[in-house]
Formats: C-alpha cells, sequence, structure tokens
C-alpha cells in the first residue's frame, strides 16, 4: 500500500478539496485524482462522493480515515527522528531568527563562530516571530534569536543577547522632536504607523498605547521598518519602534525620542528546556554564553 497515498486522502479529506489539497501537496490536480483512484482501487472500495459539487466521504472513507490518520502521524514522527538523528551525525544545526540579524549584530557573532569552529554545519534561516515556536516545538530547528516578550512559552530557556527600548519615531519637523523624552500619551491624537502583527511588536505597542489610556489610530502597517521611519519623515504620522532596529535605517528626517513608560525587550537566543542539544548546537549555545559574559565585563 502506498503511504504517500494514504497521506495524501488525508489532507484531501481535512480540507474538503481536491484542488486546495493538491496546492497543500506540491501536486497536480490530475495526479492527486489518479492517485486517490489508485488507492480506491486497492483498497476496493470509494473513499469519496464526487456526485456533489463538494466532496464528501462514503462511509468507507470515514471509517478508512481514522487509521490513515495514524499512519500519516507516524510517518512524520519517523521523518523528524530521522532528520534530528541525521542532522546530529552531520554536526548540522539549524538556527531560525527574526529577521533583525544585521540590526542586533547576530550576523556579526554567526560569522565569527562559523570562522572558529568550521566543523559545525550552520544553517541560519529567517523566520517571522509568530512561526518560530512552531519550528522550536516540531524540532526543525533548535536554536532561534527570537524577541522575548510578555507571555512568551515558558517552557524555553534564553540567554538575553541584546537588551532593546521602545522610542517613539518622530518627524525632524514635529513640535515634539526637540525633546529628549515625551510621555507616550502625548502622541493621542496622531496617526500611527506600526511594524505587522506577524512581529510580536504589534501587540506590544498597541497594548502600550491602551495601558497610556488611548487606542493608537493605526493608519498603516508594514514589514520593513525603513519604510516606516521613510514615511514618517515624510509627514505620514509618527510610530514606535525599537531603538536599535530603528537606528539601524539612518535617516535624517526622523528623531527617535525615549518615551515614558520606559519599556524593553530582548533579543534573546532561546532553546526548549529539558531538550538535547546536538553537539554542534550545545558548542554555539555556549559560544553566545561566552559573548555575553564578554560584553558585560
Amino acid at each position: 500500500m502506498n503511504i504517500d497515498h494514504l497521506c495524501e486522502f488525508v489532507v484531501i479529506a481535512d480540507l474538503g478539496n481536491f484542488s486546495l489539497a493538491a496546492e497543500e501537496l506540491y501536486l497536480s490536480q490530475s495526479s492527486l485524482s489518479k492517485h486517490i483512484i489508485a488507492l480506491e482501487k486497492e483498497l476496493g472500495v470509494k473513499l469519496f462522493d464526487r456526485t456533489s459539487r463538494k466532496i464528501v466521504l462514503t462511509d468507507a472513507g470515514n471509517k478508512v480515515l481514522p487509521f490513515a490518520r495514524q499512519i500519516a502521524e507516524i510517518r512524520e514522527r519517523i521523518t523528524r527522528v530521522a532528520g534530528e538523528e541525521a542532522s546530529l551525525q552531520r554536526n548540522l544545526v539549524n538556527i531560525a531568527s527574526i529577521p533583525v540579524m544585521a540590526q542586533y549584530n547576530i550576523t556579526g557573532v554567526i560569522a565569527r563562530f562559523y570562522k572558529e569552529r568550521p566543523e559545525v554545519n550552520l544553517q541560519v534561516s529567517e523566520y517571522e516571530y509568530h512561526e518560530i515556536s512552531g519550528l522550536l516545538e516540531s524540532g526543525k530547528c533548535e536554536l532561534a534569536f527570537i524577541r522575548k516578550l510578555e507571555g512568551d512559552a515558558a517552557n524555553y530557556e534564553y540567554l538575553p543577547f541584546y537588551k532593546d527600548r521602545v522610542v517613539a519615531v518622530i518627524p525632524c519637523f514635529h513640535y515634539l522632536a526637540a525633546r529628549k523624552i515625551i510621555q507616550l500619551q502625548d502622541l493621542k491624537d496622531e496617526d500611527f504607523l506600526f511594524l505587522g502583527k506577524e512581529t510580536g511588536l504589534y501587540n506590544l505597542f498597541t497594548n502600550l498605547c491602551q495601558t497610556a489610556g488611548f487606542t493608537p489610530r493605526v493608519k498603516y502597517t508594514g514589514h520593513r521598518p525603513e519604510n516606516i521611519i521613510d514615511l514618517v519623515s515624510q509627514g505620514m504620522g509618527v510610530a514606535l519602534l525599537m531603538r536599535r532596529h530603528g537606528a539601524y535605517f539612518r535617516n535624517k528626517g526622523v528623531f527617535f525620542v525615549n518615551i515614558i513608560p520606559t519599556v524593553e525587550s530582548s533579543i534573546c537566543l532561546a532553546r526548549l528546556k529539558n531538550k538535547r542539544l546536538s553537539s554542534g548546537a550545545a558548542l554555539f549555545w555556549n559560544y553566545i554564553k561566552n559573548v555575553i559574559v564578554k560584553k558585560m565585563e
């Protein structure tokens, strides 16, 4: 029996649509249909009722589905365990990072480690904040550079790499731009430009404004701080950013002004607690520990 076909059957049953399932599985719809027909022939029963506009599981399909789902889950576990073991054998270390690597010199640290420990095969990939917890939980990465925010998972261990603070980004011609520090409430009547919800900072900034007594009037959200800063310089509104994150993108048309209340967050290297690291990942973890100690000396 073809396990791939059984797993494809599960995806179709979950999505209720051959076209969506084909997209999910990166197959053509015709190929997917042929696979299911072949599976039905092998089993000797029809799995789907195709007489209606929406595909529906037959009685036989409903009975087969729980077993097919178990097989799909077991295959996923086997693939994950084998992948983790293969990584251990190759000294491969998968590291995820939110897209702030250059701003916080994560790139520099990785480059130095790469030169000092060339036997460790680092694989570093950028992801949005909301994606990284799933990667750590699934074992697709062992370590991750992530911004530690309130309410983050308690089953992580963190190494604080860089502490940053929230600032207001104000156009240079704004009447508050000359101040060294302002009350956040002073901006309650302004239009705001925020980073998107997927970054984790959108909720932080929104909650911060609400705590200050107002709901921000958000006119723009985006992925790139440099775009937000440029729009602020042209008078579209004001923004909240992390100081180091924003200052990396130099723009003479804005000022970064400290706010009250003071809110800080840390870029950290994170790992799952109580999960054994590969030898390469352990070397990198301890390397970052030493970097942090040297920064504090």
